[in-house]
């Protein structure tokens, strides 16, 4: 024959006690596991569609994005890295094109910058 053991309150206070503290202390770790997983996935830029032509290195010509047809600026930057003054004001994630690119291109590429380094790519 079992017998029950009387319950101690101290002892079933304790123990949710430390359960509650288990699950709040791993509720970050849980949480930013999932920050994780999810911070893989990246949402591309929107292309933008040129205004006007780009027709030298370093031309600027007004555009605008395709979907949310805001106004923008894009440029004509080098793909190769270039260590010069006149790229580094332009802002990163900016529409770009290296090559000389006509009214109505859509450009999907952006300017990058790494350090004193910029160059148009593809995004990231």
């Amino acid at each position: 024959m079992t017998t029950a053991r009387p319950t101690n309150g101290r002892a079933s206070s304790i123990r949710r006690a430390l359960t509650t503290a288990t699950l709040a202390a791993a509720a970050p770790t849980l949480a930013g596991g999932v920050f994780l997983t999810a911070s893989g996935t990246a949402v591309a830029p929107e292309p933008a569609r040129l205004d006007g032509n780009l027709s030298d290195v370093g031309s600027t010509a007004p555009a605008f994005y395709v979907e949310s047809h805001t106004p923008t600026s894009a440029y004509y930057v080098p793909k190769t890295w270039t260590n010069s003054y006149a790229y580094r004001s332009i802002p990163t994630g900016t529409p770009c094109a290296d090559y000389n690119a006509t009214v109505n291109t859509i450009l999907t590429k952006i300017v990058i910058h790494a350090g004193n380094y910029t160059r148009c790519a593809d995004p990231l």
